[in-house]
C-alpha cells in the first residue's frame, strides 16, 4: 500500500534520521528502501500559518509487509493540536 503525508512542524533530517534507524538503506538524497518498505522524502520547505512559520515536508511510504509499521510511524510524526 501506498501512503501520502505533508507533515509540518518537524524537519526533513528527523525523516531521514528515523527510516534509517529502522536499517532502511539511502539509494538516493530522496529515498530510502527496505526489504518491506520504501519511503520518498521530498525536500523542506518552510510554510506560514499566521505569524509562525513551519517546516513542511512531503512523504510517499510504500509498505508491503504486515505489522504495525504505518502505526508507529503515525505514533512517532502525527499530533493533534492543543
Amino acid at each position: 500500500m501506498e501512503y501520502r503525508y505533508t507533515m509540518r512542524g518537524k524537519k526533513r533530517e528527523a525523516f531521514l534520521q528515523y527510516f534509517l534507524s529502522l536499517g532502511g538503506d539511502l539509494k538516493d538524497p530522496y529515498t530510502i528502501i527496505s526489504s518491506c518498505w520504501r519511503v520518498w522524502i521530498g525536500d523542506e520547505r518552510r510554510v506560514g500559518l499566521g505569524s509562525i512559520t513551519l517546516p513542511e515536508v512531503d512523504l510517499i511510504l510504500s509498505y508491503s509487509g504486515e505489522g504495525d509499521f504505518i502505526e508507529k510511524f503515525q505514533l512517532a510524526f502525527l499530533t493533534a493540536g492543543g
